[in-house]
This record gives C-alpha cells, sequence and structure tokens, in this order.
C-alpha cells in the first residue's frame, strides 16, 4: 500500500480532518482575489488556466534531502501540487485528466536525482484546460524566490496574476483583468487576508469542509503523483548552463 492509499484509509478511519497547505493560492492575496473575481463573474465561466511558477533553487541553504528523489519526490509532486491545485480551484472542476508531463534536470551535475524542470497538462471535468511549468531558474538578482504569473481565460474576459514581482513598479499581488465593461489593474496587497486559515479550524471543530473538500484534497494529491509517475524524462544530463 502506497503512502497515498495509506493516508486515505487512516482519513476513513478516524474521521479526522485533513488539509493540504497549497500556499500558491491559499496564501497570496491576489490569488484569493481572483477567485473572488471569478465567483462574481467578472471573466465569465473560466476555459483555461496557464501557470509559470519559476522557483529559486538556492543550493547552499538546501539539506541534502533536497536533492533526493525519493524524499522531496519529484519537482511535480513538489511544487508543482500547488499549481495543480490552482487548476482545479478556478475552474471548479473537481476531478481532472492527464494529457501530457515532462521533467528534466537541465543543469544539476552535482545531484542526478533532482529535477530542475517541470510541465504538465490536464483536461478538467467540464472541458477547462489547465498547463503549468514549474522551475528552479530563478535568477539572482530578482528580489524575489520566484517571479509566478498565472492567466485565466474566461468566456467574458480573462486575467493576469502577477503574484510576488511585478516589473513595473516592483510589486506583490498584482491582479490585471479585462472583460466588455473595461480593463483593470488592481495592487490588492492586504486588501483580501487569508480566509482558509479561519474556515480550516472551523472545519477542525465542526466536521465540515468550508475549507477544502476532503475528496478534492486527494485528488489534487492523486494528480500531482500521476503526472511524476507518467512524466517523460526529457533530459537528464544536469550540464546545461
Amino acid at each position: 500500500m502506497g503512502q497515498w492509499e495509506m493516508l486515505q484509509k487512516a482519513v476513513g478511519e478516524t474521521g479526522r480532518c485533513f488539509r493540504v497547505y497549497f500556499s500558491e493560492r491559499l496564501h497570496v492575496e491576489s490569488a484569493v482575489y481572483a477567485e473572488q473575481l471569478i465567483q462574481n463573474g467578472a471573466i465569465g465561466t473560466v476555459l483555461s488556466v496557464q501557470i509559470l511558477a519559476p522557483h529559486r533553487k538556492a543550493s547552499g541553504t538546501r539539506p541534502e534531502w533536497f536533492f533526493e528523489k525519493e524524499m522531496y519526490g519529484g519537482i511535480l509532486t513538489d511544487i508543482g501540487s500547488h499549481q495543480i491545485e490552482q487548476i482545479l480551484a478556478f475552474t471548479g472542476a473537481r476531478h481532472a485528466k492527464l494529457s501530457f508531463s515532462h521533467v528534466a534536470n537541465y543543469a544539476d551535475g552535482e545531484h542526478p536525482e533532482f529535477e530542475d524542470f517541470g510541465d504538465a497538462s490536464f483536461v478538467c471535468d467540464g472541458g477547462a484546460t489547465g498547463y503549468f511549468r514549474v522551475d528552479w531558474f530563478t535568477p539572482d538578482s530578482l528580489p524575489v524566490w520566484g517571479d509566478g504569473r498565472t492567466f485565466i481565460l474566461g468566456t467574458k474576459g480573462y486575467m493576469e496574476l502577477r503574484k510576488y514581482f511585478d516589473y513595473e513598479e516592483g510589486q506583490s499581488d498584482v491582479v490585471c483583468w479585462a472583460n466588455d465593461k473595461g480593463f483593470h489593474r488592481e495592487h490588492v496587497h492586504g486588501k483580501t487576508g487569508y480566509p482558509f486559515f479561519g474556515r480550516f479550524i472551523r472545519d477542525c471543530i465542526d466536521g465540515t469542509e468550508e475549507s477544502m473538500g476532503q475528496d478534492y484534497v486527494f485528488e489534487v494529491m492523486r494528480l500531482a503523483l500521476e503526472a511524476e509517475e507518467k512524466a517523460e524524462v526529457v533530459f537528464k544530463g544536469g550540464n546545461k548552463q
């Protein structure tokens, strides 16, 4: 029995509340604000979500297990799981099908098990599509750990989340969106808070699923594991400079 199945079994036997801290949506105000806009119909029905999620490797600060695949799970189950969760959340999906996935070790010859690049594509129930790219190639000059961007297309408009860094003014949590009523650019840092945490506490107390559905959590985990397991290894030399 794998760890995913063991966890499901434990939750079923104990009835305990299990959630995952998908920080790239739950703890980012531009993502919280985008979800509110979507729920209010600002861009209509979501058709496509595309996410670019670079991260900073900062090798000298990492423990050795960070580079061992058995420990960190691979890039698609590590930082990729956060992107899968956003795809499901923004499209309103509860299930999805993997279309393709790739992983690579392009530039870390010292750690052959490490994956510094990955991407994956999904088709959600309802027909919306999602794609993400994750990597560990954030330049040292950037003042944030990663220049994460999310692009969301709807039937009545579209939006872009400049989550951690906006080149124009150096701000975080910038949301740009356009629909048939106009176009907008808003800095939302400090405006929405993080409602997940209070809801999670109430879920633990009340036995509810207001913060995140239990089946939904396991579906995100399943998709991340499947994407990693079925990923095509497109490069494993670790020698590109």
